[in-house]
């Protein structure tokens, strides 16, 4: 199979596991894709849409734009995710950085207020450190981040994401937490 078919095979099944979790996808330049909705329940993606992770032209960057709800509590699983690595004086601060960079993965988790977050501090300190003080943990070959609201417990594993950083000693990556602004008036 050619590395093209491989790559349109991997996107087809992308899109169906987006359709089944009830989130949507929508294409940008370069084979990059933003992948948004709401996060409930298990749910699977697996963003190896092309034949080597960050290392061929059919993987472009994705964003994974995902909103919690209050009383939905997830564990949500993503596979070949590839994020920038680095340290922490030299990783984007912002999603909106984050986005500039063509070829890597850019996660954001926003929490709708009924999750009990109003703020945007608020949604960073939604993410639970693990008992060393990080906040991501690598368990076997993954990257695991815990959250938890007064309304909502969830999970966000980075299948293999574990092996990247251990082929990497001192750099980690960044994901994104934010609050649902609303203005009155």
């Amino acid at each position: 199979m050619s590395d093209y078919k491989y790559s349109q095979l991997q996107f087809a099944k992308l899109s169906a596991e987006v359709k089944q979790d009830g989130m949507s996808m929508t294409d940008g330049p370069n084979h990059s894709h933003t992948i948004f909705g709401p996060v409930e329940g298990t749910e699977s993606l697996d963003a190896n849409h092309g034949i080597g992770v960050g290392l061929d032209a059919f993987n472009g960057r994705d964003f994974f734009d995902f909103t919690a709800y209050g009383g939905h509590n997830f564990n949500l699983t993503i596979s070949g995710f590839n994020p920038v690595l680095g340290t922490t004086g030299n990783l984007p601060t912002s999603p909106g950085q984050a986005l500039t960079d063509p070829s890597h993965d850019v996660f954001l988790l926003t929490f709708d207020p009924s999750t009990g977050i109003t703020s945007d501090a608020q949604a960073a300190a939604a993410f639970v450190p693990w008992p060393d003080g990080h906040f991501g943990d690598i368990i076997g070959h993954d990257v695991v981040y815990k959250v938890h609201t007064a309304n909502l417990d969830g999970q966000i594993t980075f299948a293999g994401a574990g092996d990247l950083l251990a082929a990497h000693p001192g750099l980690h990556f960044d994901i994104y937490a934010a609050a649902t602004h609303t203005t009155v008036g």
